[in-house]
């Protein structure tokens, strides 16, 4: 599979999952320039032909939003174990929904989502893949899909 055809699937299974279950769009491309900022990350890794990982990486105040809207609650009642467990569904939702694009015969088995607060890359260095960006309502959000090794 190319990397234009893996870009395109990441992208529209982002797009897709943002806009059906988190009632909410990118606007744009992720602002490089912006100062660090609480981070929350998650990782899925899938077993399955190709294994890989799949990283998530969004901004605390992002999160928030999007777990208040996925929740139906206000954003000032919710605690942090709450966005956290969000951010987690956002990821599985995601490899699921890439992995169903480009190997859509083939079966997988994904991990539970790991969830951590960082400031830090979403992927591992030197690790290839291909990285999608996107500005959010509040924050921006990263996601990154590797394919091959062993899923740990």
């Amino acid at each position: 599979m190319t990397e234009t055809v893996l870009y395109a699937s990441l992208r529209e299974a982002v797009d897709e999952v943002l806009e059906t279950m988190f009632f909410t769009q990118t606007e744009g491309p992720a602002d490089p320039d912006r100062p660090p900022e609480e981070l929350i990350v998650a990782r899925v890794d899938f077993e399955g032909i190709p294994p890989g990982t799949l990283r998530l990486r969004i901004t605390r105040q992002a999160a928030c939003r999007m777990a208040a809207d996925f929740l139906g609650e206000e954003e000032c009642e919710l605690a942090a174990a709450r966005i956290t467990e969000v951010v987690a569904e956002l990821a599985n939702m995601i490899c699921g929904s890439v992995l169903s694009r480009v190997e859509s015969e083939t079966p997988f088995r994904l991990s539970p989502p790991a969830v951590a607060a960082a400031i830090g890359p979403v992927a591992e260095p030197g690790a290839p893949g291909i990285e999608y960006q996107a500005q959010l309502p509040g924050g921006a959000l990263r996601v990154m899909f590797q394919e091959g090794g062993t899923a740990a």
